[in-house]
C-alpha cells in the first residue's frame, strides 16, 4: 500500500492539479486557483521552484525570443517573470495546506530541491527533462521522501537507470507517470498501454501526467489503472503563458474528479462476482421451468410439455437437463412451476 497526501492509491486515483506557472508569478492569482482547485476535487496543487540564474546558460537565455501573450521577450526575461521566490513558495504551501489540499512543487536544481525539502514537503515531483540527470535524481532520491517520477523524453533503459540510482540510496518510494512531452500532445502520441509496459517492467506504481486537451484521455488512463493523475490547470485559458490554453479548467477538473472516484470503484479488483442486488434482479428476470399444458401424473418431462418464463421463483431453466426424461409424479396445471419433488 502507498499513501500520498493521504490518499491510499491502491483504492482511489491522486489527481493533482498542475498549477505550473500558470500564476505567471502572480501570487494572488495563484491563491485563487488554490482556491478553484480545492473546491473542484484536487487532491494536490502543485508548483515550479526556479529561477533563470539556476536554470539556464545566462547568454542562451537571454538572447532566445518567446512569446508571452501579445510580446515578445527573451527566455531569461520570460522565466524571471514567471518564477516564485522561495519566500512565496513557502506560503503557497501553508496556504494550500490550509485549504485541505497537498502542495507539491517540481524543484529544477540542487538548491531548490533543498530548499523544498527544508519547507517539510511530502513528496518531490521530478519533471522528464531531468530524469537523465542523474547526479540531480540522486540527491533528491537521499531525501527519503516518495518521488514522482515523470517519464516523457525518455527511453526505457533511461528510466531504468534513473530508477536503479534512486533504489541504490535506499529509497524505494517512486511512482513513474507515463508521460508524452508535446504541448498540446496529439492523441495518437500518447500510446496508454505504455503504462501497463512500466508497471509489468518496473512493478512500481504507475499514473499519467497528462498534456493532451480535454480530460478524455486521462479519464482513459484512469480506466486502464492509472493511480496518480497529473494535469495542468488553470482559472481562465486566456490568461498569457505557453500552459494556458492546454489546461483543465474547474469545471473539467471536478468532471475528472467525479470519472477519477467512479470509474476506479467500477474496475473492482479483477474477479467476476454477483452482487446482492443482481441476485435479486436474477430471481425476476431468470426463467422458471413451467408446465406448457396439464401435465398428468407419470408422464415424461420434455420440451413438448413444459416452458421456461419469468420469475426465477421455481426450478431454473439452466437445470432444464436433470428434468428431460423424467416421469413426472404430481399432475401438473398449466403455467405452474416444476419443483424438484416433481420428478422421480
Amino acid at each position: 500500500m502507498m499513501k500520498l497526501f493521504g490518499v491510499n492509491i491502491n483504492e482511489r486515483p491522486l489527481i493533482i492539479a498542475e498549477i505550473g506557472i500558470n500564476h505567471n508569478g502572480d501570487v494572488k492569482l495563484a491563491k485563487e486557483m488554490i482556491d478553484a482547485a480545492a473546491e473542484a476535487g484536487a487532491d494536490v496543487v502543485k508548483f515550479q521552484t526556479f529561477s533563470p540564474e539556476r536554470l539556464y546558460v545566462e547568454d542562451f537565455a537571454k538572447n532566445k525570443r518567446i512569446k508571452f501573450g501579445d510580446k515578445e521577450i527573451s527566455l531569461w526575461d520570460f522565466i524571471d517573470t514567471v518564477k516564485l521566490s522561495w519566500d512565496d513558495t513557502k506560503k503557497l504551501k501553508e496556504y494550500a495546506e490550509s485549504k485541505g489540499v497537498g502542495f507539491l512543487s517540481t524543484p529544477f536544481s540542487f538548491e531548490d530541491a533543498d530548499f523544498l525539502e527544508s519547507i517539510g514537503v511530502e513528496a518531490f515531483k521530478v519533471a522528464s527533462t531531468d530524469l537523465t540527470t542523474y547526479p540531480f535524481i540522486e540527491h533528491i532520491a537521499k531525501k527519503g521522501k516518495t518521488i514522482i517520477l515523470s517519464t516523457g523524453t525518455s527511453t526505457i533503459g533511461e528510466i531504468e537507470e534513473a530508477v536503479n540510482i534512486i533504489k541504490k540510496t535506499g529509497n524505494d518510494k517512486i511512482v513513474l507517470l507515463h508521460c508524452i512531452s508535446i504541448y498540446p500532445a496529439p492523441p495518437e502520441t500518447i500510446y496508454l498501454k505504455s503504462m501497463e509496459i512500466l508497471k509489468n517492467f518496473f512493478r512500481l506504481p504507475v499514473g499519467f501526467s497528462d498534456h493532451t486537451e480535454g480530460i478524455h484521455i486521462p479519464i482513459a488512463a484512469i480506466a486502464l489503472g492509472a493511480r496518480v493523475i497529473e494535469k495542468h490547470f488553470t482559472i481562465d485559458r486566456s490568461l498569457p503563458g505557453p500552459d494556458q490554453a492546454g489546461s483543465m479548467t474547474p469545471d473539467e477538473l471536478k468532471l475528472l474528479r467525479k470519472a477519477a472516484d467512479e470509474i476506479w470503484k467500477a474496475i473492482g479488483d479483477g474477479w467476476k462476482i454477483m452482487t446482492e442486488d443482481e441476485k435479486n434482479v436474477a430471481k425476476m428476470a431468470r426463467r422458471s421451468i413451467v408446465a406448457k399444458r396439464d401435465i398428468s401424473e407419470g408422464e415424461e418431462i420434455s420440451l413438448e410439455n413444459v416452458t421456461f418464463k419469468r420469475p426465477a421463483l421455481g426450478v431454473e431453466a439452466k437445470y432444464f437437463k436433470h428434468f428431460i426424461g423424467k416421469k413426472n409424479r404430481n399432475s401438473l396445471k398449466s403455467d405452474s412451476y416444476l419443483n424438484w419433488s416433481d420428478v422421480e
